[in-house]
């Protein structure tokens, strides 16, 4: 399934942000999300990974 990613910036309180990486499958229906949380290395290539993997199944996927 093709995939669109992205580098996300996720608005915090008090004007901050947290950035993010968001995968997704194309199109424009409706998909469930999942939350792809991240080990203490931060959102590297194997996070990312997992993120399109996590997509390229028919989810919306995001690692903050």
């Amino acid at each position: 399934m093709a995939i669109q990613k992205e580098r996300v910036q996720i608005p915090l309180e008090g004007g901050k942000a947290m950035g993010g990486y968001l995968a997704r499958p194309e199109g424009r229906d409706p998909k469930p999300g999942v939350i792809v949380w991240m080990e203490i290395f931060g959102i590297n290539s194997h996070i990312r990974d997992v993120v399109e993997r996590v997509a390229a199944e028919g989810y919306v996927a995001l690692a903050p």
